[in-house]
């Protein structure tokens, strides 16, 4: 993505964009549906994977974060599983370890990844009765938004169907 970017250069706005990651590899998918449908980058991408732990609290430093070039850094936060993600904290952490000022709240955008499932119809009878049990518990998770302390106001989601 980086030699991508700097042999093709895209529109780049004001401010910082979060792009949250499972993997702290890689790019992550929705950076890059962020690229194909806006067709512009933040001046400062954040590549943001949160690792959760095996253990109750997170030991060492929580916060790691490093500069990629092109204005990317990537920025991995760890907690334990008796600890809330604190996602702004983390961007705290992550603005001091990189050596610039304090994220501004009002100029960072959060873009997460959003999975819609629907069942495919050629499923049995007793798949789709399971897909339906699955769909249901699906719909009453907690938000990622409110479970990573996020901005509600700052959030935005971009995803996929995907067939089952």
């Amino acid at each position: 993505l980086l030699s991508s970017l700097r042999l093709n250069p895209v529109a780049r706005i004001p401010g910082v964009g979060v792009f949250l990651s499972e993997s702290p590899d890689g790019v992550p998918l929705v950076l890059l549906h962020h690229l194909k449908h806006n067709q512009a980058l933040h001046e400062t991408a954040l590549l943001l994977t949160l690792q959760m732990l095996d253990a109750p609290r997170a030991e060492g430093e929580r916060t790691s974060a490093r500069w990629l070039g092109e204005g990317m850094a990537r920025v991995t936060a760890r907690y334990g599983y008796m600890e809330q993600p604190d996602v702004p904290a983390a961007m705290a952490d992550a603005a001091r370890l990189l050596g610039v000022p304090v994220f501004e709240p009002l100029a960072t955008s959060y873009y997460l990844g959003r999975q819609t499932l629907v069942a495919s119809p050629r499923g049995g009878r007793l798949r789709r009765a399971m897909l339906a049990v699955f769909f249901f518990l699906r719909q009453n998770e907690r938000s990622a938004t409110l479970y990573f302390g996020l901005p509600p106001n700052r959030v935005v989601e971009l995803g996929a169907r995907i067939e089952l």
